[in-house]
């Protein structure tokens, strides 16, 4: 019997070595980054013999000296042995203990212990000031706080990674308190770049905005984002939140799209969404250079101004704001059956109110098709404030445009002074198109499939150019093209008296004509036929249009000298001009 007491004291003990042993092998930290309410947990787990199987931290308040458990989070490790978890909803300047453990051998062990308090700083009482660059770039690190600006701050031509995204969005408060950012830039590009640059799809300082941004400037700024869908702004990509009181000045968004998503472009921001609010805000020398192939919606303040789900309950605002500038836009169909483009001075779409707000803008549009057969085609709505009105208001505003749109393939454009289209959820009313210096002019033809002796060649850069203007060369000579001798990849050249030129390496063997445009509609107000509400817009004088293709001119305003119910800063607006 003695024997097998000892044997079993002798097994237990050698078990309890392995179990210690093997535990022994295992270790772990964590790096805890304080917050107001919450804790950010680091952890990193060593794990050479793969014998951890769950982590977990576990939080507890200390309470008169006990401790009292609030919550425990599973921590799941990646391949480099890191992993990242949050307590949230925890009390201010309060201290409590974090224990980090982990499964080994079916055994739970502590691996570490460490005490945090949460702080009292960044709160609206005590604001963390912002006094130099490096101090900005802090500001990413807590999306909570409220933040104060103390000085001037020369970025000195810094490329900036946007401070928030959609999983970490600002939800607290900046105060620019009447101070200047400038010279910084961002650039942002998709998974076809190889630098170092920023992958994230929202552009701007900013970048994902749930918060209140305010009494701030921003100067000599320019954001470059190359994505297949993006939300490109200079103070954020897409906003939630309250903007007021926040000037720009000589500012470049450059926005090639890549692929076949939305990009929606405009100064302040990308998309104005849900309950969101700009108000009082001014843009000067703005110019925004984008480039679409698929859906993109562009404004000189903001490219969308729509509540998520479309509705009106919680429509965002854009009320007693200013842009001036340039938009350039080249459209270019290379994926979906459908484009659609949106471009107007203060916004591209709109399903929410814009008031007492002005435009002095210049919108340059371009369409060039790659297509080779007739099914797809372009939508495409243009308007000196805004492009498309699927509901909501648009009411006393004024704005001087300059508007130009030149395609060689659409079947549905809608071009206006004021707005493009109108639907009949929309109001536009008492809204001005100040009529000096202002003109649109429109060069508009579509392309037919049916045969016609007017023949076109489409070539490799998207142009298309006569059939009988084209040549092709047979080894000893220049010969005139014809149908029968056109073939893929064949090398065109045009004839200038007695040079010939090469134009193409890789014309298409498809030859289209070129025909009147069936939908080109325009108005000195709004572009569409569909605006029947009656809703009174004037213009300071005639406005000269322009059409080059079948011209229907739809909804006029009204000249008049003398308006009602508009702000000061929108008739001091119209008088200067």
């Amino acid at each position: 019997m003695k024997n097998i007491y000892k044997l079993c004291s002798f097994l237990l003990v050698v078990l309890m070595c392995f179990v210690l042993t093997s535990c022994g092998s295992v270790k772990g930290s964590m790096s805890i980054t304080a917050k107001r309410t919450s804790f950010d947990v680091t952890v990193t787990i060593s794990d050479p013999d793969e014998k951890v199987g769950k982590v977990s931290c576990t939080i507890y308040e200390n309470v008169d000296g006990e401790e009292e458990q609030v919550d425990t989070e599973q921590v799941s490790i990646n391949s480099s042995g890191k992993g990242t978890i949050s307590f949230e909803d925890l009390e201010v300047e309060t201290e409590y203990v974090i224990y980090l453990y982990a499964n080994i051998n079916g055994n739970k062990k502590k691996l570490d212990k460490q005490t945090a308090t949460t702080v009292n700083s960044g709160t609206e009482e005590e604001p963390y000031l912002i006094y130099t660059f490096d101090d900005l770039c802090e500001v990413s690190k807590d999306e909570e706080a409220h933040y104060v600006l103390m000085n001037d701050i020369d970025c000195e031509g810094e490329n900036i990674t946007p401070l928030f995204d959609s999983t970490t969005p600002f939800v607290g408060s900046f105060d620019g308190n009447g101070h200047t950012i400038s010279n910084f830039n961002f650039y942002v590009y998709g998974s076809d770049y190889t630098g170092t640059i920023s992958y994230a799809k929202y552009s701007g300082l900013f970048g994902y905005n749930k918060g209140t941004i305010k009494n701030l400037k921003i100067d000599n700024v320019k954001s470059v984002i190359k994505l297949s869908t993006a939300f490109v702004g200079i103070v954020c990509g897409i906003n939630y939140g309250e903007i007021s009181n926040v000037d720009l000045n000589n500012v470049t968004l450059e926005a090639p799209q890549t692929g076949s998503g939305w990009n929606y472009v405009g100064a302040i921001t990308g998309k104005n969404a849900d309950k969101a609010t700009i108000t009082d805000c001014d843009v000067t020398n703005l110019t925004i250079n984008a480039t679409s192939r698929n859906k993109v919606s562009i404004g000189g303040l903001v490219g969308w101004n729509a509540h998520e789900d479309g509705g009106m309950v919680f429509a965002p605002v854009i009320e007693n704001c200013s842009v001036s500038g340039v938009i350039n836009n080249t459209g270019k169909n290379s994926f979906s059956s459908t484009i659609n483009k949106y471009i107007g001075g203060i916004a591209g779409y709109n399903i929410a109110k814009i008031n007492n707000s002005v435009a002095d803008i210049e919108i340059n549009s371009t369409e060039v098709s790659t297509r080779t057969t007739s099914s797809y085609s372009y939508e495409t709505y243009i308007g000196g404030l805004v492009g498309y009105v699927k509901a909501g208001t648009v009411s006393n505003s004024a704005v001087k445009a300059q508007i130009s749109y030149e395609s060689a393939d659409v079947e549905i454009s809608y071009v206006g002074g004021i707005a493009g289209y109108v639907k009949a959820a929309g109001y536009v009313g008492n809204c001005v198109l100040v009529s000096a210096d202002s003109a649109i002019t429109i060069s508009q033809y579509a392309l037919s499939t049916s045969a016609s002796d007017t023949r076109y060649v489409s070539l490799s850069n998207g142009e298309y150019v006569l059939l009988s203007e084209c040549y092709y060369y047979n080894g000893e000579q220049y010969l005139q093209l014809t149908s029968s001798t056109i073939a893929e990849n064949q090398e065109i050249y045009k004839k200038s008296e007695d040079t010939y030129t090469l134009v193409s390496t890789t014309a298409s063997k498809n030859l289209y004509k070129h025909v009147a445009a069936k939908d080109a509609k325009v108005g000195t107000g709004v572009g569409c036929d569909e605006y029947k509400k009656g809703c009174k817009c004037y213009q300071t004088a005639e406005l000269q249009i322009e059409v080059k293709g079948n011209e229907y001119v739809v909804s006029s305003c009204e000249v008049a000298t003398s308006y009602t119910n508009l702000s000061d800063a929108v008739l001091a607006f119209i008088n200067q001009n």
